[in-house]
Parts: C-alpha cells; structure tokens; sequence
C-alpha cells in the first residue's frame, strides 16, 4: 500500500499541532521557541536551558502530557552557556 504525500503532511501537521511541553533531564521545562512543519516534517526549537552541566535526556509531550518523543543524549555544558536544541521528525513511507 502507497501512503499519499498528502497524508504524510497530514501526520507531520498533526506532531505539529500536539507538541506542547518539553522535558530537559525529567525535571527542567524548556522554553518552546518555535514549532513549524513543511512536507513530512515537523520541527522544534527549544532553548533557555541554562544551569546544567550536562543534557542527558530529552521528551515532549502533548497537551494531555502523553509522551510524543524522547532522545537520550550525552551533550556537556559549558556553566555559562544557554542552550538551544533543535528536534525535527521525519514522516516517511517505509
């Protein structure tokens, strides 16, 4: 079965629509700076994280706080910068 580039822009539109709030570490909220979609992709910009040492652990959630996403990373902080991640998710047709 062939999925229609129309629906795949439709679930990138939707991730789009649902992302609501975005956990640094389990216990940090994030500032959403951005949320955008074009095509079969949906993107997030997260910044004003500062006062950590390391970002081990990334998750976002909708409006009724169902986990969307999460990503295990090990990025190391510098003590005086304020970070900005970016997140984007691929709809594709496999």
């Amino acid at each position: 079965m062939t999925v229609t580039s129309a629906y795949l822009n439709r679930i990138s539109e939707d991730i789009h629509n649902r992302i609501n709030r975005v956990l640094i570490n389990g216990e940090i909220e994030a500032d959403i700076l951005n949320v955008s979609f074009t095509d079969n992709q949906a993107t997030l910009v997260i910044g004003g994280i500062g006062q950590l040492s390391a970002i081990t652990l990334v998750e976002v959630f909708d409006e009724t706080d169902n986990k969307l996403s999460e990503k295990t990373l090990n990025i190391a902080i510098s003590t005086m910068e304020i970070i900005e991640l970016e997140m984007s998710w691929e709809v594709q047709n496999t």
